[in-house]
């Protein structure tokens, strides 16, 4: 009799606690929406056309004339003092000569000469000229042929036995003292 009555309180108890947690869990489920909704609150949408009429870009202007005023605001203090006695390099454009050291079809081969030189040749520049079908390498910027002729066996000894003077456009650089308004 005991063992029946043991059997009669386990499912007593089983059934209890199967109650329990089935009513817990449905009122946790009432709950937990309203919760999850006021920390999920998502916006509501609306499509494009809302937004459009509703948007009115002279509100912004305050905004934007605030930011025009900052960017003025920085580059006033930007600006650059320059020393009285201070001198600008100047350069201009004209017609001298170059002396040309190799030509290829390629312009990575052109490079790599090019790169070579300027290793070789610290005190001059080195250029890439393209005159189709060609690439010329070619170093200096000298006024008058005079100049190129000098400089001519330097380059041959130094490893280009072809290299030959060539009229070219070259740079001419020059300082000039600045001229400040008082």
């Amino acid at each position: 009799m005991l063992g029946h009555l043991q059997k009669t309180l386990i499912l007593l108890l089983t059934a209890i606690a199967a109650a329990g947690c089935g009513g817990g869990e449905e009122a946790t489920r009432q709950a937990a929406p309203t919760a999850e909704r006021q920390v999920k609150k998502e916006p509501k949408k609306h499509p494009l056309s809302y937004y459009e009429s509703t948007l009115r870009p002279s509100m912004f202007d305050a905004d934007v004339d605030s930011v025009r005023r900052v960017h003025e605001e920085e580059r006033e203090r930007q600006t650059l003092e320059i020393p009285r006695d201070s001198l600008v390099l100047e350069q201009e454009s004209i017609l001298g000569f170059r002396i040309q050291i190799a030509s290829s079809a390629s312009i990575d081969d052109a490079g790599a000469v090019r790169m070579a030189a300027q290793g070789l040749f610290l005190s001059d520049s080195v250029y890439v000229v393209y005159d189709p079908p060609v690439y010329k390498v070619r170093i200096g910027d000298f006024m008058t042929r005079l100049e190129a002729n000098q400089r001519l066996p330097q380059l041959q000894e130094g490893g280009y036995p072809d290299a030959w003077v060539v009229p070219d456009k070259v740079v001419r650089r020059k300082w000039v003292p600045v001229v400040r308004p008082e």
